[in-house]
């Protein structure tokens, strides 16, 4: 690889690690939205880099070893607010289900709905 593209390589590299911890730090703050908008800009930086390194040069194996953590790191960020939001999904799901009722337990631990009688046992004759 001549000069010129090994430059070319290594401003990619570290514009791509930029945006990688942009990325993150747009993940703690839980703008998963921006997340979503810079993805785009993120995929074109990792496309030219490797096209620009090809698949089988050794030289910038190392130097890409710093961007493949980065990019394991966010990942494991995104599943885990992917996991978040699917709780917080089911959660709100439930709650709005159970809107407008309110349980109670007697105390022979039988949950009650309040403003509903309490079960009696029927005696026939």
């Amino acid at each position: 690889m001549n000069l010129i593209g090994r430059l070319g390589a290594r401003q990619r590299l570290t514009a791509l690690l930029r945006q990688l911890d942009r990325q993150r730090a747009l993940l703690l703050d839980g703008r998963i939205e921006d997340v979503a908008r810079e993805a785009e800009g993120l995929e074109k930086l990792a496309g030219d880099l490797e096209r620009l390194l090809g698949k089988a040069n050794p030289e910038m194996a190392a130097a890409l070893e710093p961007v493949r953590r980065a990019a394991r790191r966010n990942l494991a960020m995104l599943d885990a607010a992917k996991r978040g939001i699917g709780t917080a999904r089911a959660r709100l799901a439930e709650i709005r289900a159970k809107r407008g009722t309110l349980n109670t337990y007697s105390a022979a631990g039988q949950r009650l709905a309040l403003g509903t009688a309490v079960p009696t046992l029927e005696k026939r004759s």
